[in-house]
């Protein structure tokens, strides 16, 4: 199956979940979601044990954030500088050809 297959394949399937409103069906599609990562990562061939690989699906980085509370707000005000900036010089270049 190449890559735009499985996209749309994929898309298909999101569509199909996002329209179920019945939550026995949504958490029997996740059972089965579940079993088949299981299978396809080898647990159920005892492959790989549980020990070995205990959390498959989540993230192996810490959960500290990249940037500090400062730096997110320094970037979040020289966003609506430059925003503000740009409307300004947007108002000076149309008041010049309007007159």
């Amino acid at each position: 199956m190449n890559a735009i297959d499985l996209n749309a394949y994929r898309n298909e399937l999101a569509r199909e979940i996002l329209s179920t409103d019945d939550m026995e069906a949504l958490q029997s599609v996740y059972r089965a979601y579940q079993r088949a990562v299981n299978k396809i990562n080898g647990y159920d061939r005892g492959e790989i044990s549980k020990e070995e690989d205990k959390y498959p699906m989540q993230c192996s980085e810490g959960a500290t954030p990249y940037l500090s509370q400062v730096e997110l707000d320094a970037d979040i005000e020289a966003a609506i500088n430059d925003e503000n900036a740009k409307e300004t010089e947007v108002k000076r270049f149309y008041e010049r050809w309007s007159s």
